[in-house]
Formats: C-alpha cells, sequence, structure tokens
C-alpha cells in the first residue's frame, strides 16, 4: 500500500489542495481606517499557526495560516535549496496601468518561493 508523504511531520504544512493564497488573515480581515482615512491592512496573532476561519471568495473558508519561516523550514526538511524569495508587490508601471493595484502596495500580497531539490 502506498504511504501518503503528507502525513509524515515534515510534510504536514504541505498540504494537497492547499491554499495559495498566504497572506496574513487576521481575525478582522480587511481594511481598517484611521481617523485621517488612511488605509492600513491589519495584521494580528501573525505568529499563531491554525485555521483560521474569513469570507473570502465564499462566507466560512477556512485556511491554514503559516509564518514564512515554517514554509522555508519545511522546504529546507524536505530537501529542497532556496533560490530566491519575493514578497511580490506591484510596480510603479503596474500601478500607473492600473490605480486599483495600488492598495496591494500596503499589505504582503504574495509569497514567491524558488526552490530546487
Amino acid at each position: 500500500m502506498a504511504q501518503n508523504i503528507y502525513d509524515q511531520p515534515k510534510f504536514l504544512g504541505l498540504q494537497p489542495a492547499g491554499p495559495l493564497d498566504r497572506r496574513p488573515t487576521p481575525r478582522n480581515s480587511g481594511w481598517s481606517i484611521d481617523a485621517a482615512g488612511r488605509r492600513t491592512w491589519p495584521v494580528d496573532a501573525y505568529s499563531a499557526e491554525g485555521p483560521r476561519s474569513t469570507d473570502w471568495l465564499a462566507q466560512g473558508v477556512i485556511k491554514q495560516h503559516r509564518i514564512i519561516g515554517t514554509y522555508l523550514n519545511l522546504l529546507g526538511h524536505a530537501g529542497f535549496s532556496i533560490g530566491h524569495v519575493q514578497e511580490w508587490a506591484p510596480t510603479d508601471e503596474q500601478v500607473a496601468a492600473r490605480p486599483e493595484l495600488a492598495e496591494e502596495r500596503e499589505r504582503p500580497m504574495l509569497l514567491l518561493v524558488a526552490a530546487r531539490r
């Protein structure tokens, strides 16, 4: 019988069909607006890993939050060598072409990791 590698402790953070969106999902998810009208994206309990419920694409979506270090360490323990890490944000040119992307510079939108085994 084939063994499911994802059941092994070093792979528990890498589940099949897991979420690709790695933005931190605060309990009070969404933009906050301060008294001056400045919009911020709150990040609370960032270091508390585990399931988080949010209304994203549908109500009651359960995401498995992990800190960046957990992902990088899991890749290393699985024998991967990390070649590059980038926290992507739109460039000035992209914002000029699509102004709605400006708010994506206020929060971590994507984490891109190049790894090779």
